[in-house]
């Protein structure tokens, strides 16, 4: 066992009398973060996995200067990363040295109990003996104890400081995985953005790889222009120097631009009256000059470009490493037009500006070129840029790719639902008139509810409205087909005496909601079988524009026969009777009846608290029906007591079995037994649930799902057999 499994157990088991149980629990991790890196935000994730009970955490970020970055940089980086935490962690500035800012805190809150995570790398000696060092103190506060936090990674903020300093390369693979590229180029924009005090004083005038400023202290002097900007004529007359005039349209502009914030910064700190008189005939003449600069780069842009390229506006989404593409025949490449059309596989892709890439790509012999490509229509000496075909994506790179190109606010969803109104139409529907379609991309406060709307038909207006925001296209694409079923149901004129969106108070609606569900997911269905087998039977004209979309469905290989199994816990993996008479002399029931239930939850929660629930021993055939089920998607679906005692306590019991029930840690919710099948708004034949608890079952049937009585091993095996499913 490790040293945080010690610590923590001996905590939970032998808690401290003078804290109130129900007393507010807080972690506290406190440090310098100069820059928060992979290693802490690793420490984050670990620590609130190893204590759920935590009511929040609070990250506390120390002030000073390492190396040019300072507390307010890393604030803006802990920002960005806090978008893959739970809600309940919370960046804090602390104006004093951390680990003092714990301390006070504690002694500040003394009627909360206090958890400071204190990360540490496995293995790493010198980490252990470090945290001994600091928290020599810590035995002084009765409502602080520490709590180290194994990582494997050892990603130091040192370690990232001389990595930036070098190329965004060096520094990416030290932040969280989880960031996108965009994020990554965040956080290497606010490092190198305050750090103007390490470049060189002169330099090759050529902007800093990732900078994301618009005039920079390595440029070489000779190629700077004298600012001035107090009166309309001081940049008048900065704006007519021949250094000036002199420069490249790029360097005018970022001139221009710099001017224009310099001069309303001064407008809105300047308290004179004369003085902001003439800042403000400055400004406005600065702004006229700013947007001319803009309508001159706008039509350099729709000017003959000086280099060839490619077009690749035909294809939805970035082009990557490791993909396919078609050279057409004519297209000068390696200096000689191409006799025949040619397939290069992309080796390196570069940014070379705003939707201008550079393309290294190699032939079946090894030979390489390079090609520009514009991710917009462009012209080479009056003509269009010949357009290039993707042959095929890279296998590694499609969940990538699928993310930008099935995002819901981007994708184009007019052809897909043209498609499939017509083919629900041919299957008999009446539609016409058509309803008119509104997206909801926006609705945070939606999305964030559980039992919040994923589309409703409005018959007065004859509207569709599709919530999308953290969904899949496919998934909103399936409730249109439900929708489109009322839009049916209405034509018929059948939704009029309609008064409520109760199913279990009206027989009609149900009726109705019935007909919706079955028949917009088998016709749903049958469109994209149509439209799949379409694609990958031949090449065949796509009217629709579908194949892209086709050969997304099936590369996501995403079909109605992927199941999900949902396991309960006790009675079916946990022998929880056994373990109730063994400490009381009684099976659960027979104590119930003779002592009530209060008493009984008095022995759990109250005697025997988180040792109850991880002295539980494994059921009979548990074993064999974990292998089973694992080798589909699973997660444990369990009930907590009304003590957090049982989620701590099951969730080490989980943790403890891992290697012996479980091959590798399974995901575990929970929910009370009358709640379980709110596990997921629409449940589907293919989400089963395993359960021993008749009421469970009966409610997870009715609202859609599949669920097994459990009895025994052998006879819930035999059942998912029967349903299709035969993995063992």
């Amino acid at each position: 066992m490790s040293l945080v499994d010690v610590n923590r157990l001996l905590q939970e088991i032998v808690p401290d009398q003078t804290i109130s149980k129900n007393s507010k629990k807080v972690g506290i991790y406190a440090g310098s973060f100069k820059p928060p890196t992979k290693g802490h935000f690793e420490v984050v994730q670990k620590a609130l996995r190893d204590n759920p009970d935590l009511d929040e955490l609070n990250i506390f970020v120390g002030t000073g200067v390492r190396d040019g970055v300072d507390q307010s940089q890393s604030m803006l980086i802990w920002d960005i990363y806090k978008k893959y935490l739970p809600f309940k962690v919370n960046i804090m500035p602390v104006s004093k040295p951390p680990i003092k800012a714990v301390y006070d805190y504690a002694k500040n809150n003394q009627t909360e109990q206090v958890s400071w995570i204190i990360g540490a790398r496995e293995g790493n000696e010198d980490d252990f003996k470090d945290i001994a060092d600091r928290t020599k103190a810590a035995d002084n506060y009765k409502n602080l104890v520490v709590r180290p936090t194994i990582t494997q990674s050892g990603a130091s903020g040192t370690a990232a400081r001389n990595a930036f300093k070098v190329s965004q390369e060096k520094l990416e693979p030290l932040l969280p995985k989880n960031l996108n590229q965009q994020e990554k180029d965040d956080v290497f924009n606010i490092l190198n953005r305050r750090l103007s005090e390490s470049d060189p004083k002169k330099g090759t005038g050529k902007k800093p790889k990732g900078s994301s400023r618009r005039l920079y202290t390595d440029e070489d002097p000779k190629d700077t222009v004298g600012v001035k900007f107090s009166t309309r004529q001081d940049i008048v007359d900065t704006l007519n120097k021949k250094s000036f005039k002199a420069k490249s349209h790029a360097r005018q502009s970022q001139i221009i631009n710099l001017i224009h914030q310099r001069v309303r910064a001064a407008l809105s700190r300047t308290k004179d009256p004369a003085k902001k008189k003439k800042l403000k005939s400055g400004f406005e003449y600065i702004k006229q000059r700013k947007e001319a600069s803009k309508k001159k780069t706008q039509r350099l842009k729709k000017k003959k470009l000086n280099e060839i390229g490619i077009d690749l506006s035909n294809y939805s989404g970035q082009v990557l490493p490791g993909d396919v593409l078609r050279a057409p025949k004519g297209f000068p490449l390696g200096g000689k037009k191409l006799e025949k059309s040619k397939q290069l596989k992309v080796i390196k892709n570069s940014r070379e500006g705003v939707n201008r890439y550079k393309l290294s790509l190699e032939d079946s012999d090894g030979k390489r070129y390079t090609v520009r490509n514009f991710k917009m229509d462009g012209e080479y000496k009056g003509k269009k840029l010949p357009k290039w075909g993707m042959v095929r994506k890279s296998k590694q790179n499609v969940k990538e790719i699928l993310n930008e190109v099935l995002d819901p606010k981007r994708f184009d969803f007019k052809p897909i639902m043209a498609s499939l109104t017509k083919s629900m139409e041919n299957d008999g529907l009446q539609l016409q008139p058509y309803p008119k379609v509104i997206f909801k991309h926006n609705e945070e406060a939606n999305a964030d509810d559980f039992f919040g709307k994923t589309a409703y038909y409005d018959p007065g207006n004859n509207e569709v409205v599709l919530y999308t925001l953290g969904r899949h296209p496919k998934d909103i694409m399936r409730s249109y087909a439900h929708e489109l079923i009322h839009v049916h149901q209405n034509n018929q004129d059948r939704l009029h005496d309609i008064t409520t969106d109760d199913v279990n108070a009206d027989k009609h609606l149900e009726n109705i909601e019935r007909e919706a569900y079955e028949f917009g997911n088998i016709m749903f269905r049958s469109w994209t079988n149509k439209i799949v087998n379409n694609v990958n039977e031949k090449k065949t004209k796509d009217p629709f524009g579908l194949n892209a979309f086709a050969r997304e469905l099936a590369q996501l290989n995403e079909n109605e026969e992927q199941y999900y199994i949902y396991l309960d816990m006790d009675g079916v993996v946990a022998d929880f009777d056994k373990r109730f008479q063994d400490l009381s002399g009684l099976l659960p029931q027979s104590y119930i009846d003779k002592y009530g239930k209060n008493a009984f939850w008095d022995l759990i929660d109250e005697k025997h608290k988180v040792s109850f629930w991880r002295g539980i021993e494994i059921m009979p055939g548990a074993k064999k029906l974990v292998d089973f089920v694992s080798k589909y998607p699973y997660e444990m679906l369990t009930a907590p007591s009304v003590k957090k005692q049982s989620v701590i306590g099951k969730s080490l019991w989980i943790r403890d079995k891992v290697g012996t029930l479980y091959p590798s840690q399974p995901k575990v919710t929970y929910r009370a037994a009358k709640e379980k099948h709110n596990v997921k708004s629409d449940l589907t034949k293919n989400d089963i649930l395993i359960d021993d608890k008749k009421s469970t079952i009966d409610s997870w049937n009715a609202k859609g799902g599949t669920a097994i009585f459990y009895q025994n091993a052998d006879q819930v095996i035999n059942d998912l057999q029967k349903l299709g499913l035969w993995k063992i």
